[in-house]
């Protein structure tokens, strides 16, 4: 048995070298008989039934014998043209024969097929074509391609300078990357290509800074011209290829100039052209890898820093007004620059909340509670109305940022939004109902605060429905209104107000009172009213001066001035005794009046004259109040 087998491996061994020798004489592009075919056909077919495997061994030891001889071949030509035209010749003539091969080892395996033999016994078409161009990219590829790329390399820089070349060999040259398959023409074209183009554009580019915008229209010329050349005359793919060649472009041309273009950056931060550092800012982001765009970033950060760190003594309403103003600009470019980053803006709002906290007397969360109260009372001339929705926006923001403090904002704004709606002194309701809807989008999990926000909108709107219905008015013969009688009704538990109830109303209002209680009940049925004079206020027309005045006060005002429609003069112990006010109400009403002049305070002549009153000084009417 074992002289039988040495000699079946010895005819298997001679078949395959026959095999081998007319493989490689196909390769060389030889024409084969049909009895050398036939013979061929049965030696492969009785082999690869023994080993299936042996074959693909075989045929890479004729590939790289066939390759190695082109190789040398091709290092005999000098010329960088003549080296293109060979082996492009040679490539072409390589794929036909491989793909001669490859017909007629598939008529093999139909052979196979048809016969009945196993599966195992078949060529894998695609294995022998992988390991064919596996073998050119090993032993010629990369042997040669440093010389493929310097042609290359040449030719692109003289059509960039505006020279002829041949275009033809250039296209054939890369053809012989982009057959090889992709991770050929990655690596060992497009990466080379890029750093080549980058460093042709930083430093025989003629694009010359005088200011960004010519810089960025000739950069496009520039550009326009590169990636025409590179995609209609070169072929170059347009993904990735031509994207990352202009990313080269612009990130070797701003290279190059940066130092101009930082220049002219600190100029336009100096003269507050913020459209315009965006316009450069967005166009330097883009570039992608661009170290320097983190030196840009830092130093606009630092920048928007200063005005918060420069100190104060102490900041007022209309100081705060001003840095509210710069920093809702920088916000809004902060939002337009930095579109991925937004905890930019949190760190610029946390630099203004840290200045306002060093340079502000008053806590942050009273500051920016009487802002927005002097905003929607019109109280800031500087701001206009269509500024105010987006001043209210940029104020519930650094509100946002506040760590502590919410509790104390919301108590206060709630407050001071009450005394608005008391006294009237609201420029705008719409503004009203626009600061409760921004609140909701800021004041989280504070459904319950909102809700008594909201009822006190409505309570001014349901006040205004039953003045309507109402109508306690009193007219004087001649026409004229003599009481014009408007109530408010808020509801106990929303309302942040002192409940010092009293009813201690003029004589002249007492029965319009009645009848407005008498209604309510009618209308209300199960409801009680506690007036509150405190919060109480009238319109009195004058008929006594040399002309007409009309005053708003409050009510203890208004039961001191109506005293004197029946006397000129009053002691003071008389108008406490007539008014039935309590002291320090009617010390503070009196204390206003004869401050204004309206009233003339006589001191008794027996005591020290001081600032305070006693009840033996004697009060009386300024009839010449308004004639100087």
């Amino acid at each position: 048995m074992a002289s039988v087998t040495d000699g079946s491996l010895a005819g298997s061994d001679q078949k395959w070298s026959y095999l081998q020798l007319k493989i490689l004489a196909l390769l060389c592009g030889e024409e084969m008989t049909a009895a050398t075919m036939e013979k061929m056909y049965r030696h492969l077919g009785q082999l690869n039934s023994i080993n299936p495997g042996r074959f693909y061994i075989h045929w890479k030891l004729c590939v790289q014998h066939y390759l190695q001889g082109i190789r040398k071949e091709g290092n005999l030509i000098l010329k960088d043209g003549q080296v293109i035209i060979f082996y492009t010749t040679q490539w072409q003539k390589f794929n036909a024969n491989c793909s001669h091969v490859l017909r007629i080892l598939d008529d093999m395996n139909r052979m196979l097929r048809y016969h009945g033999r196993p599966r195992r016994t078949f060529l894998d078409m695609d294995k022998i074509r992988l390991i064919a161009v596996a073998i050119w990219k090993e032993l010629v590829v990369e042997t040669c391609h440093e010389q493929w790329f310097g042609y290359i390399r040449r030719s692109i820089r003289r059509r960039r300078i505006g020279k002829t070349i041949n275009t033809s060999l250039v296209v054939a040259a890369i053809g012989l990357y982009k057959e090889c398959g992709v991770d050929v023409y990655l690596t060992f074209f497009e990466k080379k290509f890029l750093h080549d183009s980058f460093q042709f554009y930083l430093t025989e580019s003629l694009v010359r800074y005088e200011n960004f915008t010519k810089f960025r229209i000739d950069t496009t010329k520039l550009l326009i011209n590169d990636l025409k050349m590179a995609e209609k005359e070169l072929g170059l793919p347009q993904r990735p290829t031509l994207y990352w060649l202009r990313k080269a472009c612009e990130k070797a041309l701003i290279q190059k100039n940066w130092v101009d273009i930082f220049n002219e950056i600190k100029n336009l931060l100096s003269e507050e052209k913020l459209d315009e550092i965006k316009t450069i800012y967005t166009y330097l982001a883009r570039v992608s890898e661009f170290r320097n765009i983190d030196e840009i970033r830092f130093y606009f950060f630092n920048y928007w820093k200063v005005p918060f760190q420069e100190s104060k003594s102490d900041l007022k309403l209309r100081d705060f007004g001003a840095l509210l103003n710069m920093h809702r600009k920088r916000s809004k470019f902060v939002v337009g620059v930095y579109q991925d980053e937004q905890y930019r803006k949190t760190e610029l709002d946390k630099e203004c909340l840290k200045f306002l906290s060093k340079n502000s007397t008053q806590p942050i969360s009273e500051l920016l509670a009487r802002y927005c109260d002097s905003l929607i009372t019109k109280s800031l001339p500087d701001i206009k109305d269509d500024e105010v929705p987006d001043v209210l926006d940029k104020v519930m923001e650094l509100y946002s940022c506040l760590t502590h403090g919410q509790d104390e904002f919301r108590s206060l704004y709630h407050k001071l939004l009450a005394e608005r709606l008391v006294c009237q002194t609201s420029a705008s309701n719409q503004n009203e109902i626009l600061m409760v809807e921004k609140m909701h989008n800021y004041v989280f999990c504070e459904i319950l605060y909102l809700a008594n926000l909201e009822i006190l909108l409505k309570d001014v709107q349901v006040s205004k429905d039953l003045n309507g219905r109402s109508k306690f008015r009193r007219q004087q013969p001649n026409g004229e209104l003599s009481v014009d009688f408007n109530i408010q009704i808020f509801s106990a538990d929303s309302w942040p107000l002192a409940r010092t109830a009293s009813k201690f109303y003029p004589p002249e209002l007492n029965v319009y009172v009645n009848k407005f209680e008498e209604f309510y009940k009618l209308k209300c049925p199960g409801k009680t009213l506690q007036w509150l004079d405190t919060y109480s206020n009238c319109e009195l027309a004058s008929n006594c001066f040399r002309k007409r005045h009309v005053f708003r006060v409050s009510m203890a005002q208004t039961k001191v001035l109506l005293m004197f429609n029946s006397n000129d003069s009053y002691s003071i112990q008389e108008l406490i005794e007539m008014t039935k006010l309590e002291m320090e109400c009617f010390r503070r009403a009196l204390r206003s009046l004869v401050r204004t002049k309206v009233l003339i305070l006589t001191k008794d002549n027996n005591r020290k004259q001081t600032d305070g009153f006693m009840t033996t000084d004697v009060v009386a009417l300024n009839k010449q109040y308004g004639s100087s």
